[in-house]
């Protein structure tokens, strides 16, 4: 106990609860062997579901948000820019665009919509910014 006063008085109470919380998550394995719970990210994207004609994807901060959506066939899906540079939302892949739709979106507050018949699956990404890159699954 005497040591739990000390570790108090030189550290914030908050440090002492992460420690604690710590601990206590590293303990979480029962004695059969199984490993403790943690907190880590999926290793596969979610998938956005939109159920809901128009689906919406937002492009703010260099991202499509979501990068994978999932839409019936006749949903209306609306790119809607929140960064204040020109992005586009350009069917294909880099290097190589289908020609299905090539939306731009010149700054905050614009936006482009295209409507996906088709059952598929649609690459597209922004020609400006390569790394920017999504997927629009049509059921």
């Amino acid at each position: 106990m005497r040591y739990s006063v000390r570790l108090r008085s030189r550290f914030p109470r908050f440090a002492v609860g992460l420690v604690t919380t710590a601990a206590l998550l590293t303990a979480c394995g029962d004695a059969a062997g199984e490993t403790p719970v943690t907190s880590s990210p999926p290793s596969s994207p979610e998938v956005a579901t939109a159920t809901e004609r128009p689906a919406t994807v937002a492009v703010q901060g260099f991202l499509f948000q979501p990068d994978v959506i999932e839409v019936p066939a006749g949903t209306t899906v609306t790119w809607e820019n929140a960064d204040k540079i020109l992005h586009t939302a350009t069917a294909g892949e880099p290097g190589s665009p289908s020609g299905l739709f090539d939306g731009q979106m010149d700054g905050a507050g614009t936006s482009f919509s295209h409507t996906f018949d088709a059952p598929g699956t649609v690459s597209f990404f922004c020609t400006r910014h390569l790394h920017m890159r999504g997927e629009v699954i049509v059921r």
